[in-house]
C-alpha cells in the first residue's frame, strides 16, 4: 500500500461499515509506504506477518488499533503516530530502524521489546510496557514509565518532566 500526496489533503483508510484491513506477505514483510503528505488509517489493522511502515517524507496517523503477532517496522525519514493509548495491541516487537516513531499516549500494552537503531528516535509519555533498548533516542513529552534498558550509546531525553526506568 502506497500513499502519496501533493495537494495537501491527504487520504484516509477508513472502517466503513465493517471490517478489518490485514497486512500480511506471507514469510515476507508486508509495507506501508508514505512518499509525501499526511495520511490515516483508522480501519481496525491486524499485522499477521511483519510489516514495515515506510514513511519518506510524509507522515501517517494510525487513529486505530494494531493487533496480531507480526513485527512493526518504522523506516523512512518520517514519523508515524501511533495518537491513541490502545493504538499498539499487537504481540510482535517493534523496529524503528529510521525516522520517529511519535506515541503521545505510550504503549501500555506488553508484547515483543522497542528497538531504537542508531538515528531512530520514540517519543512518548504516559507508560511503555515493553523493553526499550538499542542505540537510538527515546524523547519523553511528559511523564514516562518505560522498561528503558539503557546502553552506552543510548539517548534518554527527558523533555518536560520525570523519566522513570524499571
Amino acid at each position: 500500500m502506497t500513499f502519496s500526496d501533493t495537494t495537501g489533503s491527504g487520504y484516509t483508510v477508513a472502517q466503513g461499515s465493517g471490517g478489518t484491513l490485514f497486512l500480511d506477505n506471507g514469510a515476507g514483510t508486508a509495507t506501508v509506504s508514505v512518499l509525501s503528505g499526511t495520511h490515516t488509517i483508522s480501519s481496525p489493522v491486524t499485522l499477521n506477518s511483519a510489516t514495515d511502515i515506510a514513511s519518506n517524507g510524509g507522515t501517517l496517523l494510525l487513529n486505530t488499533t494494531l493487533t496480531g503477532s507480526g513485527a512493526l517496522i518504522v523506516s523512512g525519514s518520517g514519523m508515524l503516530t501511533l495518537p491513541g493509548a490502545d493504538t499498539l495491541s499487537s504481540s510482535g516487537g517493534v523496529t524503528v530502524s529510521q525516522g520517529t516513531l511519535a506515541a503521545p499516549l505510550g504503549i501500555p500494552h506488553a508484547g515483543g521489546g522497542v528497538t531504537l537503531a542508531s538515528g531512530a528516535t520514540l517519543v512518548a509519555a504516559g507508560q511503555i510496557n515493553r523493553a526499550v533498548s538499542g542505540q537510538g533516542t527515546l524523547t519523553a513529552t511528559g511523564d514516562l514509565l518505560s522498561a528503558v534498558r539503557v546502553n552506552s550509546a543510548s539517548s534518554i531525553r527527558a523533555a518536560r518532566r520525570a523519566l522513570a526506568g524499571r
